[in-house]
């Protein structure tokens, strides 16, 4: 065999082993890397199907707030509407002013002076008088303590023996009538709590009082309370038709009901009952 003829075929054969080689590496590497991008979409499928399970249930939170029967209170994603145009601020034209008027003074002061508020001078001609009305409120008041010496008399027609009666003196009690209804309004009128009540006729009144005073006290304002209103509740029931309503309110902790009669004479009659019929 001529060399160089052996030589040729020998190169051949190592360069197809060589070219073999070389394919089977990048066939191996390709199914590597198939195998890879599998192993990635079964991860993103399970990635899409939890977000859109995820999707399904906000969208059914999100219907509770945004359909037909939903109340406006409970739109809490509703959209700001948008003027189309700014309006002008202030009052429209022709409104009527809300000034507060001036009232009529309860006492005039005439202010004065004796000397110049620059120099010091007294020679001093009066020019005129500039007026000035301002209201206020007078100081707080403190407590009066009053003393009722309640005469005792008997009757020599019937032999009756009574003491007298004053309006200003309740016939319990050591607090007035103008202190149980001081004390009645700051509880419920403007739903003060016991202890800020003390503390509040403490520094305004100089008045001292325990919390469990002035629940005694508000007790027995309810009390005298009672004659008038068994009257009402009589004239309530005895009316020709009488208007009704009714809310929930919590009675130490339990659910109650507050009913408003009214008759068609304004008579009006409040009861708080456990039960809603």
């Amino acid at each position: 065999m001529n060399i160089f003829k052996y030589m040729h075929n020998h190169n051949t054969v190592l360069m197809a082993e060589s070219l073999n080689g070389e394919t089977l590496s990048n066939y191996q590497s390709l199914m590597l890397r198939i195998k890879e991008l599998e192993e990635r979409i079964a991860e993103l499928e399970k990635e899409n199907a939890e977000q859109a399970k995820l999707i399904e249930e906000l969208k059914a939170k999100l219907a509770k707030y945004e359909n037909p029967h939903t109340p406006p209170s409970a739109q809490r994603f509703k959209e700001k509407s948008k003027s189309k145009k700014s309006k002008r601020r202030g009052a429209p034209k022709g409104h009527r002013g809300a000034t507060r008027p001036t009232p009529e003074p309860d006492r005039v002061v005439e202010v004065t002076a004796d000397q110049c508020d620059r120099c010091g001078s007294t020679n001093l001609e009066e020019c005129g008088v500039e007026k000035e009305v301002i209201e206020e409120i007078p100081p707080p008041p403190k407590i009066e303590v009053i003393q009722f010496n309640r005469h005792k008399y008997k009757c020599h027609d019937c032999g009756r023996n009574f003491t007298a009666k004053s309006e200003e003196c309740p016939q319990k009690g050591r607090f007035g009538v103008n202190l149980l209804v001081y004390l009645t309004m700051l509880k419920f009128s403007l739903r003060g709590v016991l202890r800020r009540i003390k503390d509040f006729a403490s520094h305004l009144n100089s008045f001292e009082i325990t919390p469990k005073g002035i629940q005694d006290a508000i007790l027995r304002v309810g009390e005298a309370c009672k004659s008038a209103y068994f009257a009402n509740l009589e004239k309530v029931r005895d009316a020709a038709w009488n208007y009704m309503d009714e809310t929930g309110m919590r009675v130490l902790g339990k659910n109650h009901w507050l009913w408003t009669f009214r008759t068609h004479d304004d008579e009006v009659v409040v009861v708080i009952r456990p039960s809603r019929g």
